[in-house]
């Protein structure tokens, strides 16, 4: 048996002194002391109970298996795509550097400029933190966003469901 005791603060301690103390504690707020205590009265005891920790935790597992599942996907996906490209099944023939998939991005300038871009948005968030967290997350929602909707879009077109055409001078 243990017995509860209110606490106005909550203890800390430094992650190497957690495995030299072997004292039950349970945390509650003082206001919940209280009302327990006005029920219990003051020879009031608690029993600690802590379930056995298992090896794998089921939410990591299903985090394991979501990133597995992804990087397999787009590898097939992407490997695919570029299967296609290389037979000429995406049709055509006079492919344009621009759908050829080669881009040429690097240059000096351009990677001065890229870590001069870094080095100015760390800056930025070390001073408006508050502010910029929030940008941040809006991109990768936007960024999220656009990802989910060109996978689906590419699954509706394998499907057969992909978005219609129409003629605007058949309205005339």
């Amino acid at each position: 048996m243990v017995m509860l005791l209110p606490l106005q603060t909550t203890p800390t301690a430094n992650d190497s002194e957690y495995a030299k103390v072997h004292i039950p504690l349970a945390l509650m707020r003082y206001r919940d002391f209280l009302e327990a205590q006005q029920v219990f009265g003051d020879g009031m005891q608690a029993q600690l109970y802590a379930p056995p920790n298992s090896k794998i935790d089921a939410s990591i597992a299903v985090m394991l298996i979501i990133a597995i599942v992804t990087i397999a996907l787009g590898g097939y996906w992407s490997g695919t795509c570029e299967r296609d490209r290389l037979n000429g099944v995406s049709g055509g023939g006079g492919e344009s550097k621009a759908d050829s998939g080669e881009l040429f991005l690097y240059s000096p300038l351009k990677v001065v400029f890229f870590v001069a871009l870094m080095c100015g948005m760390l800056v930025l968030m070390y001073f408006f933190y508050s502010v910029l967290v929030y940008v941040i997350i809006v991109i990768f929602c936007l960024a999220s966003a656009s990802a989910l909707f060109s996978c689906f879009d590419a699954v509706l077109d394998l499907v057969g469901c992909g978005t219609g055409r129409y003629d605007h001078h058949s309205f005339h």
